[in-house]
This record gives structure tokens, C-alpha cells and sequence, in this order.
């Protein structure tokens, strides 16, 4: 998804750089030089898919799911007052695929040969056990960045690998 989904590699790029200047301050805040490394552990974020922008398949296989992150990031002051970082960094995903009743407000899917199917009618059928839904999760391999940090330049000379990493 990191690779295929700009959006989403987008809000999870935005978080990864927000780690990395957080954990600057906080160095910042012990007065030393360091290395000094953060635990990161994040609360479940929300991210609706765009069927423009993420194309159909993800758009109907999930729409919107929910990710968080863990890892750490190792921050350290240079000789010349810039800092140093390392972060690694797993993306985690979930989403309860369902089949929404009335309430959803016109959903549907249009359907080669038959046309379009409204979730109602797919929630009567997960109902009466011919519509199966369930939970779509997983972990992304590991997301590297490191580079370097100065108040002048912000974030520069960065490297990363991993999944969704440009």
C-alpha cells in the first residue's frame, strides 16, 4: 500500500519527518550531545482512500483503514551543531471490510453484467451467510531514514528505504 497509494505514503512520510523533529527537541531539551534514541509508538490514525488519486482497486477493496507506527529514531549533535538521525520505522494497517445497511448513505458497487449492487442489499446477503466480511490487516516491512538536521535547513541529505520511501 506504502508504494501504490501517494496519499497514504504521503501521511505516513509527514508522521515518519514529525518523529524525527520530535526527537531533535527532546534532545534539544537534555542539553547533551547525545546519541540519544525514542521508542515511537503511535495511536491508530484514519486514512480515506480517494478513488481519483488511489485508484479503484483500493478504493473498493478498502476505502478507508486505519495505520499506526512503531519503532525509534537515534538522534545525535554533530561537531558543527547540526544533527545526525537514524529512524526505522514499521507501518501498521487495519480495516474491517463490511457491508454497510441503510445508514450508508447511497453506497453501492456497480457489478460487470449485473449493474449496480447497493451495500444494503450486500449486508442482507453477509446476513443471511452468502457475503463474507472480515478484517484486512498487515505490517510493513521496515522504513529506514537518516540524514541530517539543522534549524537553517530543516531535514536534508536524507537516504531511506523500505516501503513507500522515494
Amino acid at each position: 500500500m506504502l508504494n501504490s497509494v501517494d496519499g497514504f505514503r504521503s501521511d505516513t512520510e509527514t508522521q515518519q519527518q514529525n518523529f524525527i523533529q520530535t526527537a531533535i527537541l527532546r534532545a534539544e531539551e537534555e542539553g547533551g550531545s547525545g546519541p540519544y534514541t525514542f521508542p515511537v509508538t503511535t495511536a491508530w490514525s484514519q486514512h480515506t482512500g480517494n478513488q481519483d488519486e488511489d485508484g479503484m482497486d483500493w478504493f473498493y477493496d478498502s476505502g478507508s483503514w486505519e495505520y499506526s507506527h512503531t519503532g525509534e529514531v537515534t538522534v545525535a549533535r554533530e561537531d558543527d551543531g547540526s544533527w545526525s538521525y537514524d529512524m526505522e520505522t514499521q507501518v501498521h494497517m487495519r480495516d474491517q471490510y463490511d457491508w454497510h445497511g441503510a445508514d450508508a448513505g447511497g453506497l453501492g458497487v456497480t457489478l460487470p453484467f449485473i449493474g449496480v449492487v447497493k451495500d444494503e442489499e450486500l449486508a442482507e446477503l453477509a446476513r443471511a451467510g452468502l457475503a463474507q466480511e472480515y478484517t484486512m490487516y498487515g505490517t510493513s516491512d521496515p522504513v529506514t531514514r537518516s540524514g541530517s538536521y539543522t534549524p537553517d535547513e530543516g531535514l536534508s541529505g536524507e537516504s531511506s528505504s523500505g516501503p513507500g520511501a522515494r
